[in-house]
């Protein structure tokens, strides 16, 4: 006989024993041992990674070994960098319907050119490893620290800096345009 059902079958004889047999306490019984057995009530685990400085860096569900429903990425310092959902551990993504769902922030305040700038980019519902950032008058450089930031950019000359940004689609491979963004740059 299986250990497992060896195992089960002598906790119901020792409820049976007892003489308090009932569907109740057999359940208990089973919900305790269950976890010994290597069974678990739900497919489903919590995941979290954490940042070096130990804030959350990721969290979502993993469900049978692959990721499910709504998963959080948050930047080193607690803020929100990505939310999404997962379904069968394939991203659901869907293209944001026009650029105001593009967020752009620059965390040093104006642009200079010739002086490297670090931004955060947020498209809505799309995960940063699927979009792209084309730049007219700079260039994209590493951030200083990817942990807190997305990007890095170096705007050539004073004027307007253009920031372009499109996605492929990871479930079909259409590339498409998401949208622009002009900043100034100042001397």
């Amino acid at each position: 006989m299986d250990t497992k059902l060896l195992v089960i079958r002598a906790c119901s004889l020792q409820l049976a024993s007892q003489g308090s047999f009932s569907p109740m306490r057999l359940l208990s019984a089973l919900l305790l041992v269950m976890p010994l057995l290597g069974c678990s009530r739900s497919p489903c685990k919590e995941h979290l990674d954490k940042h070096v400085n130990g804030r959350l860096k990721r969290a979502g569900k993993i469900c049978n070994g692959l990721r499910q429903g709504r998963w959080f990425e948050d930047y080193a310092e607690g803020a929100l960098r990505w939310q999404g959902t997962y379904v069968n551990d394939t991203l659901d993504m869907h293209p944001p319907i026009d650029s105001s769902e593009i967020h752009v922030a620059f965390l040093t305040g104006d642009l200079r050119a010739g002086q490297e700038a670090q931004v955060r980019v947020q498209v809505s519902d799309i995960h940063p490893s699927f979009f792209t950032i084309d730049v007219e008058n700079g260039t994209i450089v590493p951030p200083g620290d990817p942990d807190m930031y997305d990007e890095a950019i170096r705007p050539a000359a004073p004027g307007t800096l253009v920031m372009r940004f499109a996605w492929t689609d990871p479930k079909t491979g259409v590339h498409q345009v998401l949208g622009e963004r002009h900043f100034p740059v100042k001397p």
